[in-house]
């Protein structure tokens, strides 16, 4: 800042307002002017806003942290997500952590899922607008779940007669298909008599 015209006395500088992304100043400094057209030079030094970004990764079905999720961490301008600026892997406890992240918009976005789980699609935005601050994400991963498909016949048959029995594997002794030939040999038996 420049003050022009400033008359003879003693003055004291505070600055009132920081550049967007750094913390304001609070030096107080002392300015004697006693000397006609002398100019007087003082430096106030901002530090940039930093903050921390702290993700907790748990299951979407029992709540508990989840290991093994891998994160990076997107300036928000990189749409395409090609410049990582970091990485993070989830420890035992669920826990992410990205330090010293500077004043500016990101995006936070999973790249590989834990074992067992499905990929997150969406990324999170995050926002460091404060010194010192600790965004704190909690982040649900969805569990892939077992499920079998089960389609017999055409698309318009009903599947109202399907069940959960189990499908059985290469080997295994079908008892209901035997108990059927039976019963349909001691009919035929039973009519030729």
């Amino acid at each position: 800042a420049i003050f022009k015209n400033v008359e003879y006395g003693k003055y004291k500088v505070k600055e009132t307002r920081a550049k967007e992304g750094y913390n304001l100043s609070n030096e107080v400094l002392e300015v004697n002017v006693n000397e006609h057209g002398k100019i007087y030079d003082f430096e106030v030094i901002n530090t940039k806003i930093i903050g921390e970004i702290l993700g907790t990764k748990i299951s979407n079905i029992t709540k508990l942290p989840l290991e093994g999720a891998e994160f990076a961490l997107y300036s928000i301008n990189d749409k395409e997500f090609k410049y990582p600026l970091g990485f993070a892997i989830s420890d035992e406890y669920g826990k992410i952590s990205f330090k010293n992240v500077e004043y500016g918009s990101y995006v936070l976005k999973e790249i590989k899922a834990p074992e067992g789980y499905y990929l997150m699609k969406e990324a999170i935005e995050v926002n460091i607008t404060e010194h010192g601050a600790i965004y704190e994400l909690k982040i649900e991963n969805k569990k892939i779940e077992d499920s079998i498909v089960s389609s017999v016949g055409d698309s318009n048959d009903s599947n109202d007669d399907i069940t959960n029995e189990k499908i059985p594997n290469t080997g295994d002794v079908i008892t209901t298909g035997l108990k059927l030939a039976v019963a349909v040999a001691v009919i035929v038996v039973a009519s030729s008599l």
